[in-house]
């Protein structure tokens, strides 16, 4: 089996003009687990898993005849069993340097930027990190990436850094005042400002965090031929206008182009 970054290499020089492998009826069906993180997983009024993420890898895996249950579950136990279980398949991840040789990597499914977003009536503007972390608390989803950054940062748990089921949990925290800083991205903010009453509540980048691209992560057992399978299909999606279709009104035009400019990139280096 190659390795993560041999995947990727492979993935990248393969381009979108055909799947490399047809199914091979031997694979068996995968568990794909997510987490609730509206508007791209969540359960709707029937408690049916919906979301334009969701539909997106739904699509994909129409596409490949992939059979397997797609479940939502909390960040934390959702990222151990993909470490630790077969067959297992978990979105929307953060691909990085500490994760990177723990799966194999399908994406991006996203490519955004993570800020620290305050309140204008709670926060000064232009503080620094330094500042952040001695004057006031935060909070992130428990098992994230953005925990773990957070307490690289200096933020302590339980004292001045919050741990959440999930990022709903923690806006709500943030609009309450029962908390001072929370971690977003641009189509979360999109969302917030939408959905919550926030009254004269008003919200601001306080300081970026970091540049970040969400994938597939699967578990390490899962065929090479396979892996190379759904990034092609994934990149076929982004360029046949699927991708668009499913995002548009959800996420940002730029977070659209993003994808659209990455698939075309790995296009020209396939010929």
């Amino acid at each position: 089996m190659a390795n993560a970054a041999h995947i990727s290499h492979l993935a990248s020089q393969s381009g979108t003009q055909q799947l490399l492998a047809e199914f091979n009826p031997d694979w068996p069906p995968l568990l794909v687990l997510t987490e609730h993180s509206p508007p791209g997983e969540y359960l709707d009024e029937n408690g049916q898993l919906t979301g334009a993420t969701v539909n997106l890898v739904r699509h994909l895996m129409e596409q490949m005849g992939e059979t397997g249950n797609m479940l939502l579950l909390p960040w934390a136990r959702g990222l151990e069993m993909a470490k630790n279980r077969t067959n297992i398949a978990l979105f929307e991840t953060i691909r990085n340097n500490d994760r990177e040789n723990q799966f194999k990597w399908v994406g991006p499914l996203k490519h955004y930027q993570i800020s620290l977003y305050a309140r204008t009536d709670r926060v000064k503007p232009r503080l620094s990190m330094q500042q952040l972390t001695q004057g006031y608390n935060v909070c992130a989803n428990r098992g994230s990436v953005y925990a773990n950054m957070l307490q690289d940062q200096g933020f302590i748990v339980n004292k001045n850094l919050v741990l959440t089921v999930n990022e709903d949990r923690c806006a709500r925290m943030l609009v309450q005042q029962r908390v001072d800083l929370a971690p977003f991205n641009e189509n979360t903010m999109q969302r917030l400002e939408a959905s919550y009453a926030m009254g004269n509540v008003q919200l601001f980048p306080a300081i970026l965090l970091t540049d970040i691209k969400l994938y597939i992560a699967f578990s390490k057992d899962v065929d090479d031929a396979r892996i190379l399978r759904w990034q092609q299909a994934l990149e076929t999606s982004y360029q046949d206008g699927t991708m668009r279709k499913l995002y548009t009104g959800v996420y940002t035009e730029q977070a659209i182009k993003r994808l659209e400019q990455f698939a075309a990139k790995q296009t020209l280096l396939s010929h």
